[in-house]
């Protein structure tokens, strides 16, 4: 199990193993990085939550409540598929489930519609929230607009036909600090199914933005020693980009300022996972993070052969040079 640890950290991407991003998809990724990444490794002001659920056999009817919160906060990612009866394909068959939101103890919900419908409405919003497309792995319907409340949440859904199996994720958050916030509803008009925000809704969390990354590019070899590539801060790592013919051997270690044991320690194929997403791009022969890395004073980033085969690995990496405000977080991973 490898754990990616940023203190009190949740962040609502889509995880999706071995899918490559398509043109389209690669741009919006990009945009909403800022938005996913830029203020992780700023002490957090809220505790993230998550509720997951595997129901079976739910009658045509029958409702089910997901999520009920009292307090401030927002769900940031609804996750959910499903199966029917005599239906063994991976997409499930749509317009079975509905779904429906209550804020703020609200008799009526601002959001309702069925979650297949939904997810595909916010998809098409073109939404800096959402970083992937809605449909987007082995039948998974994806939600990522941010729904806000300010004294509570309710979350139901309601079988349209007989269901076999419901899966459901929901990642949200409780605010500590009282945040400005905008309510999302859906509205119905013709049977046009639309969905927006009453209200303004910033662009970004303030957070490390910068335009000063330096980007750099070293060739190291490695074999009975590790490749060593040494970064001098202060700054923050905002990329890190491995090439080679044999990435899968390699196990890395990353050493901040003056730690005597590695902060990051993994073999780099489980570290990335073969995941796609804000975070993380895994392709052919290339790896590529872009978790915000501080550095305080310097960093030691080891790459080293498992079977102790010679190698060559080629490292791109680019890094703000500037001060880190005091608090700031550092950034740990750890395969076991």
């Amino acid at each position: 199990m490898l754990r990616t640890i940023f203190a009190s950290m949740a962040v609502a991407w889509g995880l999706v193993p071995g899918v490559p991003l398509r043109a389209q998809n690669r741009a919006q990724v990009a945009a909403m990085r800022h938005y996913y990444l830029e203020d992780l490794i700023r002490p957090h002001d809220y505790v993230p939550g998550k509720n997951s659920f595997l129901v079976q056999n739910i009658h045509r009817g029958e409702k089910k409540t997901l999520l009920e919160l009292t307090g401030q906060g927002s769900v940031r990612h609804i996750w959910s598929t499903w199966s029917i009866p005599g239906d063994d394909s991976d997409i499930p068959a749509p317009h079975r489930v509905r779904m429906r939101i209550f804020v703020d103890g609200e008799a009526r919900p601002s959001i309702v519609g069925f979650v297949d419908e939904l997810c595909r409405v916010a998809e098409a919003t073109g939404s800096r929230f959402v970083p992937l497309p809605a449909f987007n792995y082995k039948g998974a319907f994806n939600f990522y607009l941010p729904i806000f409340f300010d004294h509570g949440v309710r979350v139901e859904v309601e079988a349209a036909d007989e269901i076999n199996e419901f899966y459901a994720q929901i990642d949200y958050r409780s605010e500590k600090v009282p945040q400005r916030a905008s309510r999302l509803v859906s509205e119905d008009n013709n049977g046009t199914l639309t969905l927006r925000y009453d209200g303004d809704v910033s662009a970004s969390r303030p957070g490390f933005e910068s335009n000063r990354s330096v980007p750099r590019t070293q060739i190291l070899e490695y074999g009975d020693r590790p490749a060593e590539l040494r970064i001098s801060g202060p700054g923050i790592l905002r990329q890190l980009v491995f090439r080679g013919n044999d990435l899968d051997d390699l196990e890395l270690q990353i050493y901040w300022n003056d730690s005597q044991i590695p902060d990051v320690d993994a073999p780099l194929k489980y570290f990335f996972a073969d995941f796609t997403n804000a975070a993380m791009e895994s392709s052919s022969g290339q790896r590529r993070c872009y978790f915000p890395m501080p550095i305080e004073k310097r960093a030691r980033i080891l790459l080293r052969s498992l079977s102790r085969r010679p190698g060559r690995v080629e490292i791109d990496y680019s890094v703000d040079p500037e001060g880190l405000p005091a608090g700031t977080l550092y950034f740990h991973a750890q395969y076991h």
